[in-house]
């Protein structure tokens, strides 16, 4: 297997002014500075033109939407700054008011801004509370194309999130894989952070029907690391039986793992695109922070 390293160069985040978006952009903010990357924060607000509007009022009209987009702008920097403070001096910071529907919006800025790396905060909500309200960040983790790491609060953290500039404390990794082609690419992104921050990778293969040779499926485990993780950090395969989901959530937490990257295959059905069902239950249950890598990334890996 090829080496490559996953090095994001453009990092957007799009806030709400919620505590759970300063989260996110504070994590965003390590990473950009990790990374040096530029970071661009977006936020996305949905304007209404009244249906009785005059020809004659449209250039007044015009003007004061600009007017309102130009208060959010310098409303959205004063905000970088009050969550980042000084820090946000040292970083890159693109600004970026846009007009539509959240999702939509991250989607669209996204491809049109050429981020490598969506970072977001996500609630966590089940049953019918995430029905009703539905979900921006599940949203935009099956549109992507883009790896959207995924944050939330009352979560353990490896960073400090009161500084901006500081580096990252990655230990242990934990990558769930199925032996599928989204699976390995996955495990090939852990694999990647794993070397950069020398942290300990285990791939866990959850065998749900019970009839898995576990020797063998951990040699297979085995043969998926790339060369470079096996010489340059510490790595482990695990196979348990039972529910995947379960035990893979109940692993992270029992674990102490740092992050969680899982893959997303998307299904198909009827005109949208649905998650496996193991991948949306970890993405709403999971203790620890998660990076999401969709079945067709960009091709942004060296």
């Amino acid at each position: 297997m090829r080496p490559f390293s996953f090095e994001p160069k453009r990092i957007l985040t799009a806030v709400d002014f919620s505590d759970l978006s300063s989260l996110a952009l504070k994590y965003a903010a390590v990473g950009a500075f990790h990374f040096n990357a530029d970071l661009i924060v977006m936020h996305a607000e949905r304007i209404e033109v009244p249906p009785y509007i005059l020809a004659d009022d449209y250039e007044r009209l015009l003007s004061e939407l600009e007017k309102r987009r130009q208060r959010a702008e310098d409303f959205l920097a004063d905000y970088v700054h009050r969550v980042l403070g000084n820090a946000a001096e040292r970083l890159n910071i693109l600004y970026l008011i846009v007009e539509g529907h959240p999702a939509d919006a991250i989607l669209q800025a996204s491809e049109t801004e050429k981020a490598e790396l969506i970072v977001m905060g996500t609630h966590g909500r089940t049953g019918w509370q995430r029905f009703r309200l539905g979900s921006v960040t599940e949203t935009v983790v099956r549109g992507t194309k883009v790896p959207v790491f995924v944050v939330r609060q009352k979560e353990r953290e490896f960073i400090d999130v009161n500084d901006p500039t500081a580096v990252p404390k990655l230990t242990k990794i934990l990558c769930p894989v199925n032996f599928t082609e989204t699976a390995k690419l996955a495990l090939n992104y852990a694999a990647a952070i794993a070397v950069r921050f020398k942290a300990h990778l285990t791939a866990l293969y959850i065998d749900e029907e019970g009839k898995t040779d576990r020797e063998k499926a951990s040699d297979e485990l085995c043969r998926w690391f790339p060369d470079e993780v096996t010489t340059q950090c510490s790595v482990e395969p695990i196979v348990l039986s039972g529910h995947a989901a379960n035990q893979i959530i109940a692993f992270a937490q029992e674990g102490d793992f740092d992050l969680l990257v899982i893959g997303a295959e998307r299904k198909p059905f009827l005109h949208s695109i649905l998650f496996g069902t193991t991948t949306e239950a970890i993405l709403r249950a999971s203790p620890i922070p998660i990076l999401v890598v969709p079945a067709q990334p960009n091709n942004f890996l060296d």
